[in-house]
C-alpha cells in the first residue's frame, strides 16, 4: 500500500512539474551579441504578466548557453501575451531603429513557446524620431461649466471646405491627442486626417472631425458615467456628456457650416472613451444617431450593462463595436463587447442597428483602431 502511495505522489509530482513547464514562456533576445555590457546587463521584459513593470528583478534576462534569455511562468488561463523589453526603466524601454515608439509585441499565447525577439533600440540610445506638428487641425479651448475647466478641441475640417459653401456632418471623438498628431500622442496616432483626406480626395461623403482632448489624470473621472474600484469613487461621465451636448455641440453649430440635426451627428472613442460614447448615445439619442465603439472598458463598472440593458431608445441609432482577440485574458475585449450587443439585442428595439467586427490579431493600441476606422465611418456615415 506504501509502494502505491508513493507511486501516486511521484506521479502527482511529475504531472505538476510538467504543467508548470508548460504554463510558462521563454523570451530570447535574438540579437543580444549587437548590444554592449552596459546595455544587455539590465534588459527586462515588462508585460501584461508582470503588471508591466519595467525593471522587476525576476524579469531580467540572463546568459544562457550563449543566449540572453528569460523564462517567466504565465497562468494556464492565459489567451495572448504582451510585452516590451526595456533596460529597468520606461524611459528606458525598447524603440523602433528611427527612435519612434515601439508598439507592444503581442502574442496568442501557447504553453511552453519559445519567443526569438530581436531588439531595434532603446529610447537612452537612439535619438528619438521627430515629428512635425500638424498643421492643418485647428486648435482652441472651450470652457466648460459643466466639468468647470478649459476643454482643448481639435478641428478638422473637410479638404474641400473652404472652396465650397455645403454643410457637412460632424463626428465628435474622444481622446482628441490621439486622432491627428503623432508628435502629441504618447501611443501613436489614429491617422483620421489622412483617411479622412483620402475620402475627400476620392469625392466620397465627408464629415468635420471634433476631436475632444482627455484631461489627463482626470480621464477615468471625465469618460466613467460610474465610479471604478480602486481608480476613482465619482464618475464625472454625465457631466462630460452634459458638456459635448449643451456647450460644445452648440459652439461648433455657430462656428461652422454643420448638419446639425441628430441624424448626422456622431461620437466615437475608444477603451473608456467607447464607455462614454455608448453612454452618451444612449441618454442622448435624441442628440446622437451613431457611435463607433472601439474596444471598450465595459469591465469597469457592472453598471455599464445595466444602464445599456435599461435604456429606452426612442430614436433610429447605429452602434459599430470592434474588440480585438488579444485584448484582455481569455478573450475579455471580445467577452465583453458580445455581453454588451446581447443585451442591447434582447430590447428587441427595432432602433437599434448593430454591427461589430472582431479581429482575431487586435491589440488594444491605436495602430488596431487606426486600421478599423475606415471600416468604422464607412458603415456609421457613408452607408444608408
Amino acid at each position: 500500500m506504501k509502494c502505491i502511495l508513493k507511486i501516486l505522489l511521484l506521479f502527482a509530482f511529475c504531472f505538476l512539474l510538467v504543467d508548470k513547464t508548460r504554463s510558462q514562456i521563454t523570451i530570447v533576445a535574438a540579437n543580444a551579441s549587437t548590444f554592449p555590457d552596459s546595455i544587455t546587463d539590465k534588459m527586462f521584459v515588462a508585460g501584461n504578466f508582470n503588471n508591466w513593470n519595467p525593471g522587476n528583478a525576476d524579469y531580467r534576462l540572463k546568459w544562457k548557453e550563449n543566449k540572453l534569455t528569460v523564462t517567466i511562468p504565465i497562468d494556464a488561463n492565459t489567451s495572448s501575451v504582451e510585452f516590451k523589453f526595456t533596460c529597468g526603466t520606461w524611459e528606458k524601454e525598447e524603440v523602433n531603429a528611427d527612435g519612434s515608439k515601439k508598439e507592444n509585441r503581442t502574442y496568442f499565447y501557447k504553453p511552453g513557446m519559445v519567443l526569438n525577439e530581436t531588439v531595434a533600440g532603446f529610447a537612452h540610445v537612439i535619438p528619438p524620431k521627430i515629428i512635425p506638428p500638424n498643421k492643418t487641425v485647428i486648435k482652441f479651448n472651450v470652457y466648460s461649466p459643466e466639468l468647470k475647466r478649459d476643454k482643448q478641441i481639435r478641428i478638422l475640417l473637410p479638404c474641400d471646405y473652404d472652396n465650397t459653401n455645403n454643410s457637412y456632418p460632424v463626428l465628435y471623438m474622444l481622446d482628441g491627442q490621439n486622432l491627428f498628431d503623432a508628435s502629441e500622442s504618447n501611443n501613436g496616432e489614429w491617422g483620421v486626417d489622412e483617411t479622412m483626406d483620402s475620402l475627400c480626395n476620392l469625392g466620397l461623403k465627408n464629415a468635420i472631425i471634433v476631436g475632444i482632448d482627455n484631461a489627463g489624470d482626470l480621464r477615468l473621472e471625465e469618460y466613467s458615467p460610474f465610479p471604478i474600484k480602486d481608480y476613482i469613487n465619482n464618475g464625472k461621465g454625465d457631466d462630460f456628456a452634459a458638456f459635448v451636448v449643451n456647450t460644445l455641440k452648440p459652439e461648433i453649430d455657430k462656428k461652422y457650416r454643420t448638419l446639425p440635426g441628430r441624424e448626422f451627428t456622431g461620437i466615437a472613442g475608444s477603451s473608456m472613451g467607447s464607455v462614454e460614447g455608448l453612454y452618451m448615445i444612449l441618454k442622448y439619442d435624441s442628440v446622437f444617431s451613431m457611435a463607433g465603439l472601439f474596444s471598450p472598458a465595459f469591465w469597469t463598472n457592472k453598471e455599464n450593462y445595466l444602464y445599456a440593458e435599461k435604456s429606452v431608445v426612442d430614436y433610429p441609432i447605429k452602434l459599430y463595436f470592434l474588440a480585438g482577440a488579444m485584448e484582455g485574458g481569455d478573450f475579455g475585449m471580445v467577452t465583453d463587447v458580445q455581453k454588451m450587443m446581447q443585451l442591447l439585442l434582447n430590447q428587441k428595439n427595432p432602433n437599434i442597428k448593430m454591427r461589430s467586427t472582431i479581429q482575431s490579431n487586435g491589440t488594444h493600441s491605436e495602430s488596431f483602431w487606426r486600421n478599423e476606422f475606415f471600416d468604422m465611418f464607412n458603415w456609421l456615415y457613408l452607408e444608408e
